[in-house]
């Protein structure tokens, strides 16, 4: 069966890149260009990067379960959800690391740079949490 308690996530980078192989081939084959480079630049960013990994965590562990439970989004279901707010914030963090423009009006909110990973369908813009 399902665990009784919603799954619980805790995000921390790697502290070195991907390694190579033999014959030179990185075993990220596949992998994102620019998330590999925004992963470079958060190692060399220290603290920024770890409370931009802190606020996805509590999108994660607070925000997503509380959206899910409004949604009455099935117990059974909430990993999945989990994940795919996991994906939707790896995205922002990815894009605002690689210097693309966000739909947004502002990218980053207090003194922890808080990324906005609200979506509003209204508007159709990314909002910073209140």
């Amino acid at each position: 069966g399902y665990p009784t308690s919603a799954p619980v996530f805790s995000l921390s980078l790697l502290k070195e890149g991907p390694r190579k192989t033999a014959a030179g081939a990185g075993l990220m084959v596949g992998a994102d260009p620019m998330a590999l480079s925004a992963a470079t630049t958060a190692r060399q960013n220290g603290e920024a990067s770890d409370n931009a990994l802190r606020s996805i965590e509590e999108e994660l562990n607070a925000y997503a379960i509380q959206e899910a439970k409004k949604a009455e989004c099935p117990p059974a279901q909430l990993l999945a959800y989990q994940l795919w707010v996991a994906l939707h914030c790896f995205s922002v963090y990815v894009d605002v690391e690689a210097g693309n423009t966000l739909n947004t009006p502002r990218d980053h909110r207090g003194r922890d740079r808080r990324l906005p990973f609200l979506y509003s369908p209204v508007s159709r813009t990314l909002q910073q949490r209140v």
